[in-house]
């Protein structure tokens, strides 16, 4: 299910069932994954990674991956375009500063590594409570029901630049 807000960002859910790869491949977008169950070798041009549930990677712009599910695996993807998602936000909202950061760090030039955190327990049931409410919210005004899902996002992303900062601390420009 791809689930759209009025920011450019969006998600959707895979889930893989059998034994697959897929050949490298990059975007023209900057694209998170969720391991919420089951594993992935994760690989890119200078590593490879077993991710299991609550393992995150981060793939920039323009980065070249490929996936290999041994037997089961879901993830949740965030997909947006760094830079206009912090124009939009500037103009809609006054976000924390560290989320800033956050998302002025993914866009620099020098953000070209593929980054893999790792969420604790707590935070993968919040980042699915969050999927959930994004899913089962019912408002009747549009305005309404995009705004509430837009912040489910929102605060998807960030719990994720807890977890940047929090393994990243050198990172972090005070």
């Amino acid at each position: 299910m791809q689930l759209n807000s009025d920011l450019p960002i969006y998600t959707e859910a895979y889930q893989y069932s059998k034994r697959e790869e897929d050949d490298f491949h990059s975007h023209e977008f900057f694209e998170i994954g969720i391991t919420l169950e089951g594993e992935v070798l994760h690989q890119t041009v200078d590593d490879q990674q077993l991710l299991t549930r609550g393992h995150v990677y981060l793939i920039p712009i323009g980065q070249s991956h490929s996936v290999c599910v041994p037997t089961f695996w879901h993830v949740q993807n965030i997909y947006f375009l760094p830079r206009l998602i912090f124009q939009s936000m500037n103009i809609t909202c006054s976000p924390n500063p560290l989320f800033n950061h956050f998302l002025l760090k993914l866009i620099q030039k020098d953000f070209k590594s593929v980054h893999h955190l790792t969420l604790s327990h707590e935070q993968v049931m919040t980042i699915e409570q969050l999927i959930t409410a994004y899913e089962k919210i019912n408002l009747s005004n549009k305005q309404l029901l995009d705004n509430y899902r837009t912040n489910c996002l929102l605060n998807m992303l960030m719990i994720l630049c807890e977890v940047y900062y929090t393994q990243y601390p050198s990172e972090l420009l005070i």
